[in-house]
């Protein structure tokens, strides 16, 4: 039996994370195993624009200023179990799966400081997003070694798993030079769920000459 644990971490406006566990098991005809990482990221990131428009009407000058903060957490897991029926034959289960969770929240303004090409003198931005994901997999194998060559019969069945999910809201108010709100709020919320499972089976024969 034997086994090993590894962390890092590093700061700095946001922090960021790895750990990770192996866990292995042998004996005379049974061994398993394990691996499991935890993925913790988080970003932040900040934009400034100034820009000039110039149109028919004049020159149109407005500064946007804005932040993103991004969260990653993505957790991996495999393992299995195999076992030794006859020197010649042998079978395993395996497990692997991932889920993978980013969040992301961002917030925006744009102030127009000339012109008045647009309907309104200061626009607040905001989005907020969250994504899950998994892909659960579980194999079973069986092999049969025919000769001393490496000849053998191999058998596996498969299942897989796949769940996502995506939901994300996004809001624009639009206001004048005074902070009243003049103009109806957009907004919109969409919600997004994806489905997939495969399963297949497979024999192989393999000929050593």
């Amino acid at each position: 039996f034997n086994g090993s644990i590894n962390e890092s971490f590093s700061q700095g406006k946001k922090a960021r994370s790895i750990t990770a566990l192996t866990l292995n098991y042998k004996n005379d005809k049974f061994s398993a195993f394990s691996n499991i990482s935890y993925n913790y990221t988080n970003l932040y990131f900040t934009t400034r624009l100034d820009r000039s428009l110039y149109t028919i009407n004049g020159p149109q000058i407005f500064n946007s200023s804005g932040d993103l903060s991004i969260l990653h957490q993505n957790t991996n897991f495999n393992g299995g179990i195999e076992y030794e029926i006859t020197p010649k034959t042998s079978i395993g289960i395996y497990v692997n799966g991932n889920l993978n969770i980013p969040v992301s929240d961002q917030q925006a303004t744009t102030i127009v400081l000339e012109g008045n090409e647009f309907n309104y003198k200061k626009l607040t931005y905001h989005s907020y997003e969250k994504e899950s994901y998994s892909t659960p997999n579980v194999n079973l194998n069986i092999l049969h070694k025919i000769d001393s060559l490496g000849s053998q019969f191999q058998v596996s069945s498969n299942y897989t798993h796949i769940i996502g999910y995506d939901d994300k809201f996004v809001e624009n108010r639009f206001y004048d030079a005074d902070a009243n709100e003049i103009l109806a709020p957009t907004s919109y919320q969409t919600n997004l769920k994806s489905l997939f499972q495969i399963f297949y089976q497979k024999l192989d024969y393999t000929k050593m000459l």
